[in-house]
């Protein structure tokens, strides 16, 4: 979000809603796609930070931040599946 005072413009942060893994925006196929091919992956598995050719890593799709990709994360996704937008 852009704000104007004075002559000068701002930027305040961007929250992307859960789930938008791939940050397009949307909770779409693509982003339970991503989660898919990541699941079952831990923060101790050597590529948790490693980034792949699509510019996606594990860590990404670790959406309760508890450093496995597991059920719990496909809960979150699907919670705002289909949904478009951010919080600002």
């Amino acid at each position: 979000m852009l704000s104007a005072s004075a002559g000068e413009v701002t930027a305040s942060p961007v929250q992307f809603l859960t789930g938008d893994i791939d940050r397009d925006n949307a909770i779409s196929v693509f982003d339970y796609d991503l989660l898919s091919q990541f699941f079952d992956t831990m923060s101790t598995d050597l590529g948790w930070n490693a980034v792949n050719s699509r510019g996606h890593c594990p860590r990404k799709c670790d959406l309760d931040e508890d450093g496995v990709i597991s059920v719990f994360d496909y809960n979150l996704l699907f919670r705002n599946f289909d949904k478009h937008g951010v919080i600002y």
